[in-house]
């Protein structure tokens, strides 16, 4: 009769620690899980202790501790489980963000290179059909513009860690030329 009474507080006792102690160390609500099994045979002992409740006590803090560290076990591989889910989503989210980033730039490029062409190609189509003098500051002004447009969409292409390196690099070419 004494081991009924006693059973509902060490599994109430139990399984309210499992709930508190979760994301602490397992060592902790081991810890808890024994002090609790202490104060059951306490109680036991205090009542009287005979080898039928000794083996009762003994029947009951296994099953109940079992359970209860199985449980707490369980749910710390599952948190395992969902942290490294977790990673694994948010590094697919980031390279799906970089990929779309990445196709817009492109399309961007893309419109400006088309947009290049249309106007570098009557220039370039002027000096090689001979209507363009090159010693003219008009066309090598249209023609230092347009390298510039050039070298900039090439090097904003460019996936070094400078994108722009290119250009100055140019710039300074054409500065030591001057």
């Amino acid at each position: 009769g004494e081991m009924l009474k006693t059973d509902w507080a060490w599994g109430s006792a139990g399984w309210v620690g499992v709930a508190a102690l979760l994301r602490r160390p397992l060592a902790e609500l081991c810890t808890f899980l024994a002090a609790c099994g202490l104060a059951t045979l306490i109680v036991q002992a205090a009542d009287g202790l005979s080898r039928l409740s000794l083996a009762g006590y003994i029947t009951l803090l296994t099953g109940s501790a079992g359970i209860q560290l199985g449980v707490a076990v369980a749910a710390r591989a599952l948190n395992a489980t969902a942290r490294e889910a977790e990673d694994v989503v948010r590094r697919e989210a980031a390279a799906s963000e970089r990929a779309d980033v990445d196709a817009m730039l492109d399309a961007v490029r893309q419109a400006r290179w088309q947009g290049l062409r249309k106007s570098a190609e009557p220039l370039i189509s002027e000096l090689a059909a001979g209507a363009a003098d090159p010693g003219d500051e008009n066309v090598r002004r249209r023609c230092a513009v347009e390298a510039a447009r050039l070298r900039r969409l090439m090097a904003e292409g460019d996936r070094s860690p400078g994108p722009l390196l290119h250009e100055l690099q140019a710039c300074a070419v054409m500065a030591e030329r001057r």
